[in-house]
């Protein structure tokens, strides 16, 4: 991974998202893979195609998955499908810097992302929690914070 948390070009970054557990492991540490997967995931849900797909989305979330919105109002993950599904989001993702990752470990196979996202609507910090489950990673919490 860069400094801009891009993967490298031969892993998909689809591998480690909401389906089959990725290949040759052994050839990262527990931690490289962690962190590569997590960072990932994330910029898939980033990704406007992504967003417009709920299938696609589901995969991503966690069954537990809420978000705290910029207004503070609380979203499931059903709640949050069906928005991402109808928002025209080309405006404001689809041209966006990705900067500053930082992967922690929280409990055993629960991360904790944070980073910087510049996009058209303006700079934020954001947050997720991800799940590890065979092999997966899904989306359990996310918030995002705009920057003054």
């Amino acid at each position: 991974m860069d400094e801009r948390g891009e993967l490298p070009a031969e892993r998909p970054e689809h591998e480690f998202c909401g389906g089959a557990a990725p290949g040759k492991v052994e050839e990262l540490t527990r931690a490289e893979h962690v962190e590569q997967a997590v960072i990932a995931c994330e910029r898939r849900l980033l990704d406007p195609a992504v967003r417009l797909d709920p299938d696609a989305v589901e995969a991503l979330l966690d069954r537990e998955f809420r978000e705290i919105g910029q207004s503070g109002r609380l979203w499931s993950r059903p709640e949050m499908v069906a928005a991402l599904a109808t928002l025209d989001m080309s405006s404001t993702l689809d041209a966006h810097e990705f900067s500053d990752p930082r992967v922690e470990t929280l409990a055993p196979e629960l991360y904790l992302l944070t980073y910087l996202l510049r996009s058209g609507s303006g700079l934020t910090r954001r947050s997720s929690i991800w799940r590890e489950s065979d092999g997966s990673f899904r989306c359990v919490f996310h918030q995002g914070t705009r920057l003054a």
